[in-house]
């Protein structure tokens, strides 16, 4: 009896301190290589002017008054944001009948019907293509390899899309 009674409070301890290994949403939130810092925007880079374009051009607003860089990296999270960038692409090329511009691509849809994307880098590309599964899942529900990938698409098409507001990655 003792001995059943030990077992069953060793193995409570050890189902405890699992739980507590398990990864929550804030060690989720630590840094990527492809997070934003601080250190990132100095000078003529500020944050509040890439945060002001991403409201503008997106309608991402932040939960928070002050643009920090801990906020701007919740943009890096969306894993609808590729979407919302080809949406908003398709649309400009559209109306400005650009369908020919060489800075395009057909390409066929989910129904098999050609369609004209933009074109991206092939690092984007590859991208891209790795994230198709995990793009418009939550973010915390993806694995780490998964989330890695949309941060990293992410911020590549921040530095695509706002050369002169986003810093580069080294």
């Amino acid at each position: 009896m003792m001995k059943e009674a030990k077992t069953a409070g060793l193995a409570l301890v050890i189902g405890l301190l699992r739980s507590r290994l398990a990864p929550t949403r804030e060690a989720i939130e630590l840094l990527y290589p492809q997070d934003f810092t601080p250190q990132q925007f100095s000078g003529s880079i500020q944050a509040e002017n890439l945060y002001t374009a991403l409201s503008r051009d997106y309608g991402i607003f932040l939960d928070h008054p002050r643009y920090t860089s801990g906020r701007l990296n919740r943009v890096l999270r969306i894993t609808g944001f590729y979407e919302m960038w080809l949406h908003r692409e398709m649309k400009s090329m559209q109306r400005k009948s650009e369908a020919s511009n060489p800075a395009s691509t057909p390409t066929k849809d989910k129904r098999g019907e050609e369609i004209v994307v933009p074109k991206v880098s092939p690092e984007i590309q590859k991208l891209v293509d790795a994230t198709a599964k995990s793009r418009g899942l939550d973010f915390y529900s993806l694995t780490p390899e998964q989330r890695k990938e949309i941060v990293h698409l992410n911020r590549l098409l921040l530095e695509m899309i706002y050369p002169t507001l986003c810093p580069k990655v080294k």
